[in-house]
């Protein structure tokens, strides 16, 4: 073995089905593998084991995976590169797909037959959703059943299907801005005390009776309807939180603006800052890219970046 490279796809969350303490179950989450940003690693074995990474916080990230991979896993020394990451702190799952990454590469390397549900629980992922889990596996549009309270396990995938290619994404986002995370994170979910028996009664219903049916049936405004549903009962849950339904102003005032256009869903993905939009297709998403455009220099907005992006439907590679 020369090298091993590994790529593996971001995702965005997009809702969570039951944030109420007191229910048995927890959170089950709605979320979508997406293109354009990426982990990309080569690692390759050497005399010492070696990070090659510009970014200080996330090489003492990739120590402390290699320190709990080390405890499973008996490998020789190696040297690893960071050719790409994902924006840590966006919203976009860069934690998940970074410990999995490395995860693989050296199980691969130890010649060690394990699971990425395995490698998942050594690294403690999943430990809310298993969203950015199964979009290394597999990718696609995925739906998830949440946690029973103290439970190790990773959440079970329920759901599964290929994104349809014709339905198209705008991704904003807020670069003076971090999501909530870490501690602070924990702490928040831990806040979240009585939410009403209605706002998960309604986040399911709206799963089972327009989304699902929906993506099978290729029903865009029908899937942007249950969507939109679960999004804002979502967003009102974070509120106190973040200071308001989306933690950027900036990218609320968008959606302010658009939020009465037909055929159209929006939301925030996880805690933030980052934004998206989901559009039918290929010339919606140009016209709303474009009044969107236009109504950041109206407003002097500052500190935005709008980006195409497509729903991905492969997981991670490697070679």
């Amino acid at each position: 073995m020369e090298e091993l490279i590994i790529e593996t796809p971001s995702r965005i969350h997009l809702g969570f089905l039951e944030l109420d303490n007191s229910s048995d179950r927890l959170f089950g989450s709605l979320g979508l593998t997406i293109s354009n940003f990426e982990t990309k690693l080569v690692l390759k074995k050497s005399k010492r084991t070696t990070i090659l990474c510009k970014d200080f916080n996330q090489r003492e990230k990739i120590k402390k995976i290699i320190t709990l991979i080390k405890k499973k896993i008996d490998f020789p020394p190696f040297e690893i590169k960071v050719l790409k990451s994902i924006p840590e702190h966006s919203g976009l799952g860069s934690g998940t797909q970074l410990a999995l990454s490395i995860g693989t590469l050296l199980s691969t390397l130890a010649k060690h037959k394990i699971s990425v549900d395995e490698l998942a629980i050594i690294l403690d992922r999943g430990k809310r959703s298993g969203i950015g889990i199964e979009s290394f596996k597999n990718g696609g549009f995925i739906v998830d059943g949440g946690k029973i309270k103290n439970s190790k396990k990773i959440p079970p995938i329920l759901f599964n299907t290929n994104w349809p290619k014709n339905w198209k994404l705008i991704l904003i986002l807020d670069k003076s801005l971090e999501g909530i995370h870490g501690s602070r994170e924990k702490q928040e979910f831990e806040n979240i005390k009585s939410i009403s028996s209605e706002l998960s009664k309604e986040n399911c219903k709206s799963l089972c009776l327009k989304i699902l049916p929906s993506i099978i049936e290729k029903r865009f405004k029908e899937f942007c309807f249950g969507m939109q549903e679960i999004q804002n009962n979502t967003a009102k849950i974070f509120s106190t939180a973040q200071g308001g339904l989306f933690t950027s102003k900036k990218i609320s005032m968008i959606f302010n603006f658009i939020k009465s256009k037909e055929k159209i869903c929006y939301g925030q993905s996880s805690w933030g800052p980052t934004g998206y939009i989901i559009l039918e297709n290929e010339n919606r998403r140009e016209e709303i890219f474009n009044e969107i455009s236009i109504f950041i220099k109206k407003k002097f907005i500052k500190d935005l970046e709008m980006i195409r992006i497509e729903g991905k439907n492969n997981g991670f590679i490697i070679k």
